[in-house]
């Protein structure tokens, strides 16, 4: 039996006014690690109090693997003398960097298009460094339109997470791999939402990978979320399903009410 591991993500959009509204709200009396929030969010002191108290892990958007004089790039060294454990890796808008290119009149964009970013080797790369370094990862995958219409998905995204952990042990993976999480490029920022069984079919294989590859064990642990357009509507049905532990949320984050909706749903079903 999959254990739920009850986690609900504001992925880098949580600020300082979610986080003093949303706690006191969904929160009294927990003690399971239910929020995470970007590290920005923890800056203001008005959250200093509420964080220090409540079960919330701060985490990084990414890093990069550069080390020393790169103006504009954050590594782990500097999230870690500032007290950050954790990090998204992998995350599409990483993989892929949509870049707009703005009338200088008008403002308005005039052009967009897409730049490679951090390609499965160099995720592979971070997440061993993450490990020698002790910080924790949330490794994001996830397919383009264009790879579900043709049916590939599943080679697609097994192929990503085959990649991203090459190399790794067993014992680094849990170490280092807080949580998986399947997010659709498709889902993201477009209001699309993977329907309850397409998304726990994914969440399912992915599980089921990891236990034909490593261990059963490795398999229970690991935290295997979804995000893509999640909403109040939507979490209900999504967090119903056995191998959906939670949510990594974008959009929604932003808006205080669906977030605290969405945390009293996982509450409630966790």
């Amino acid at each position: 039996q999959n254990l739920k591991h009850e986690e609900l993500w504001g992925r880098g959009k949580v600020g300082s006014k979610e986080i003093n509204e949303f706690l006191p709200s969904v929160l009294p009396g927990r003690t399971k690690d239910i929020v995470k929030a970007s590290a920005a969010a923890i800056a203001s002191e008005k959250s200093a109090p509420l964080v220090a108290s409540a079960p919330i892990a701060i985490f990084a958007q990414g890093f990069s693997l550069n080390v020393g004089a790169y103006t504009g790039e954050t590594n782990l060294p500097h999230l870690k003398e500032i007290g950050i454990g954790s990090s998204l890796v992998g995350h599409s808008e990483t993989r892929w960097r949509k870049v707009n290119v703005y009338d200088t009149k008008s403002g308005k964009i005039t052009k967009t298009y897409i730049q490679r970013g951090d390609t499965d080797e160099m995720i592979n790369q971070k997440l061993k460094l993450a490990s020698r370094e002790g910080l924790g990862m949330i490794l994001c995958v996830g397919e383009p339109r264009e790879v579900r219409d043709a049916k590939g998905h599943v080679a697609f995204v097994i192929s990503q997470i085959k990649k991203d952990l090459k190399d790794l042990s067993e014992e680094e993976i849990l170490k280092t791999v807080k949580a998986i999480a399947y997010e659709p490029i498709w889902a993201i920022n477009t209001g699309l939402t993977a329907s309850d069984e397409d998304a726990q079919a994914m969440c399912g294989i992915i599980r089921d990978y990891l236990k034909e590859t490593y261990s059963e064990e490795l398999a229970k642990k690991m935290r295997i979320m979804y995000g893509g357009s999640v909403k109040p509507g939507s979490a209900r049905g999504l967090f119903s399903q056995p191998d959906i532990d939670g949510f990594l949320i974008g959009g929604a984050s932003l808006k205080i009410e669906d977030f605290a909706n969405i945390g009293q749903t996982v509450n409630e079903l966790g």
